[in-house]
């Protein structure tokens, strides 16, 4: 509802210029993510708001 997961995916598509930068980029979000939440949510969470950044690789 607050659209944190679009946000997050633009950052990295904006800031994330080569492949490499953006894997690392979307390793720092998935890692934030998984300190807050179950393993499981984590991960299907940071596959959302990665999946976006990365489909223009």
């Amino acid at each position: 509802m607050t659209g944190i997961g679009s946000k997050l995916s633009s950052i990295i598509s904006q800031i994330g210029e080569t492949s490499l930068l953006k894997l690392v980029l979307g390793m720092i979000v998935t890692i934030v993510l998984d300190m807050g939440v179950p393993t499981i949510a984590a991960y299907m969470l940071a596959a959302s708001v990665s999946a976006p950044a990365f489909n223009s690789l």
